[in-house]
Formats: C-alpha cells, sequence, structure tokens
C-alpha cells in the first residue's frame, strides 16, 4: 500500500471518527461553546455540522488583543498565549453559557466552554515557542492541556504548511478535549511533531489526550478572599485586604447566575469599587442551620478564575458584616433591605436597629439597594420606611435583577 493511499485511509477514519463523535454531541445533554484566540482550522466547521443548533450555542475567534479582552471583561497581562488567558477565556466563555442556558430554560443541560489560544509557525520575528494552550471549563472544574510544536524548516513553504499541521492538530486536540469532557469517546491522534504533558500514548507516535485539572480546592476556605490580589497574595485574608475599596455582595448563590453578575459589572460601573461576593457559612438567624464545607466547596467553585470571593463561618446579618469589612460599600437587592429592617429579627427594634445603623455610618458603610421584583410586583428603595437620621446610609442603583436562583433550581428540577 503506498504512503499516500494509507495517509488517504487515516484520514477518512479521522473523518468517521469526527462525524461520530459530533453525532454523539448532537444526541447527548450538553450545551459546548468555544472562544479561539489565534489560527485555527476545521473545529468550526466540525462543530458546526447537521443538528448543530442543538448544542452548539457558538465559536468566538479573535485576533487581537482589545477584542478578546473584551470578551474576557479584563485586561490581559503578559504573554497572549498563556495559560492564564486561556482559562480567563475559558471562565467568560462558560459564564456566557451559562446565561444563555437560563435565556433559553435548559438550566438543566449542563455546559462545556473550550477556550484556545495559540501561537504557530510564522514567517514573521516572534520571540518564544509554537505552543498552544487548550482549556476547558465544565461544573467540574478547570482541566488544561498544554502543546508544544516542533517549528519548520527554512523556507516560507515549509512555514505555511507547517502552520496548516499546526492549526489542524490544535483543532483535533480542542475537540477531543470536548468529547472527553462529554464523556465521548476520544480519537487516537498522530502527536509526532508536538508534544504535551497531557498525552497518553496509544501505540508508536500515536496518543489520545487527557486534560490536567488546574483548579484544586483550598485547605482553608474561610476568611481568605480568592480571585482577589493584595501585595502578592494571591488569596489574602479578610484583615489584610483595605475594604473601603470594594463593594461586599452576599448571598446564597445557589447558583450564581447572570443576574447576579450584571448586578456586580453596573456596580463596579457605578463606583468604580471591584465587587467581592460573600457567602456566609451559617443562617444570620437560625445559627443552627449551616452549610457543610463540600457543599460550599461547590459553591466557591462558581467563582474561581472570574470573580472574586470570601466565606465566612458567621457574619451573616447585614450589621456583621459591616463590622467585618470595615469600609467596604454593600451591595443588596431590595427585599433583603427589607428583611434587614424587619422588626421580628430583633428583640428590641428600636435599639437593635438603631444601633446597627450607628455602627454603619460610623465605619463608612455604604448600601446600594437594587430594584427586585416580589410576587409579580417591583420593590425599589422607595418602598422601605428608613429611619430618617440614617437615609444617607442607602443608595439606589438603578438596575433591576430579574432572575432569582430559586427560577433555576426550578429549571434544574431541584
Amino acid at each position: 500500500m503506498s504512503v499516500a493511499l494509507e495517509a488517504l485511509i487515516a484520514e477518512s477514519d479521522q473523518q468517521r471518527q469526527i462525524a461520530t463523535g459530533v453525532q454523539c454531541l448532537v444526541e447527548g445533554p450538553h450545551r459546548v461553546i468555544v472562544h479561539a484566540a489565534g489560527s485555527t482550522a476545521g473545529l468550526n466547521d466540525w462543530l458546526g455540522a447537521p443538528g448543530s443548533s442543538k448544542f452548539f450555542d457558538g465559536y468566538m475567534r479573535t485576533h487581537g488583543q482589545r477584542m478578546t479582552e473584551e470578551l474576557v471583561g479584563r485586561e490581559i497581562a503578559g504573554s497572549f498565549v498563556s495559560e492564564d488567558v486561556a482559562i480567563q477565556m475559558a471562565a467568560a466563555a462558560y459564564e456566557r453559557a451559562l446565561k444563555y442556558a437560563v435565556l433559553d430554560g435548559q438550566a438543566q443541560r449542563p455546559v462545556i466552554a473550550l477556550a484556545i489560544t495559540s501561537a504557530v509557525s510564522t514567517d514573521r520575528a516572534r520571540r518564544g515557542e509554537d505552543r498552544a494552550f487548550i482549556c476547558v471549563r465544565t461544573s467540574e472544574g478547570f482541566f488544561l492541556v498544554d502543546v508544544q510544536m516542533d517549528k519548520a524548516s527554512e523556507g516560507q513553504d515549509a512555514r505555511d504548511l507547517r502552520r496548516e499541521e499546526q492549526a489542524r492538530f490544535i483543532d483535533l486536540i480542542a475537540l477531543n478535549t470536548i468529547f472527553w469532557a462529554a464523556g465521548i469517546t476520544p480519537m487516537i491522534l498522530d502527536v509526532q511533531g508536538f508534544q504535551s504533558a497531557q498525552f497518553c500514548p496509544a501505540g508508536e507516535g500515536k496518543a489520545t489526550v487527557v486534560p490536567v485539572r488546574i483548579d484544586t480546592t483550598p485547605v482553608n476556605i474561610f476568611d481568605q478572599v480568592f480571585g482577589l490580589e493584595v501585595s502578592g497574595e494571591e488569596a489574602p485574608t479578610i484583615s489584610e485586604v483595605d475594604w473601603s475599596k470594594y463593594v461586599l455582595f452576599p448571598g446564597s448563590f445557589n447558583p450564581l447566575h447572570y443576574g447576579h453578575q450584571e448586578m456586580a459589572r453596573w456596580m463596579e460601573y457605578r463606583t468604580g469599587r471591584r465587587v467581592v461576593f460573600q457567602i456566609s457559612q451559617h443562617h444570620p438567624i437560625k445559627v443552627e442551620l449551616a452549610f457543610d464545607e463540600d457543599l460550599l466547596c461547590e459553591r466557591l467553585r462558581q467563582f474561581r478564575y472570574r470573580h472574586p470571593v470570601v466565606i465566612t463561618s458567621h457574619a451573616g446579618l447585614y450589621f456583621d458584616k459591616a463590622t467585618k469589612f470595615p469600609g467596604a460599600h454593600i451591595l443588596m437587592g431590595a427585599d433583603a433591605l427589607k428583611h434587614m429592617l424587619n422588626p421580628k429579627f430583633y428583640a428590641n427594634w428600636d435599639r437593635s436597629i438603631l444601633y446597627g445603623l450607628s455602627c454603619c455610618n460610623n465605619r463608612g458603610t455604604i448600601f446600594w439597594v437594587v430594584d427586585r421584583l416580589v410576587d409579580g410586583n417591583l420593590l425599589t428603595l422607595e418602598d422601605i420606611e428608613i429611619p430618617e437620621a440614617y437615609q444617607n446610609l442607602f443608595r439606589h442603583l438603578a438596575a433591576v435583577n430579574e432572575i432569582s436562583s430559586s427560577q433555576i433550581r426550578g429549571q434544574q428540577g431541584r
């Protein structure tokens, strides 16, 4: 058998494997979204096969840094082709896909968000390797494939051919990573000329891909601010943070959803302060009720590589938060404010409320209040009676959170 015929047979076999795997995606439960930065070859066409509208949310391709930063929602520092950029892209794509799922009434469907950032063979001056980082984000966490590629020999024709080979291989790795995340049998690939610690040998010059998990559960989940770097510390303790620069956004976040995220973005735009989400382990009133640590770790995973978050053991009441996070502004819904000022939560309402508000005033606490739909009616800051001497502590944020975690849990059948 000639070399050319062997190559044709191998190509046909690979196309059949691609078609079979994509059909499994069409028939399966997952929704898939892809964000690629750099050269690609085939992935969008493979995933866009007939029937793909049942699972494929979209393929976003960016070349320039500015557009990629816009999609990610933050500045990209350092090398554009890096593990960090791939992670940020996957996190942003996952967040976007979850929003689409909720809006489509399909919050019960698992999401696979894949990101690719790559630098392939080129004739322009470029320092560094031919390399690609592929990151997949699922409900289980973040998983990475890091691929290094042999460079082409000298000559424009050799570089052009190598560029095509590299781009196709990167897309095959990306598709295999999606198959792996969906529980579909992966393809065995010809990996000659490519190196990766995530290759699992499957014969001479052949391998499958097993992405490596990159987000691990911290030993201590309490009183550390994850996703916020202060003085070189990647997860500073509460006491190491100057809270006068931040807005605290408390909640149970079961689950975190696009309504929360859009409120946070609007808050940051309005105040110039970064929002830090906060979860209390114990119920603010019934302190014997508490989330177990495994559940809290699941909640924590929702924020990874996307939003800062802190988990406290107590500090369930808003007045407790003002004490624990001095100087922080606090974002809340109008329904939460109504509960905060509800006399039934206090043994001595006048004394407790006025003392609590006085402490907030002394610590520089400002409450930003978002309109909420309650039983079909819009509840606003103006609808809530606040002691006159402390009305200056409350400011209206012109945004409405029209989706609730309970609605999403309903879609998920919980």
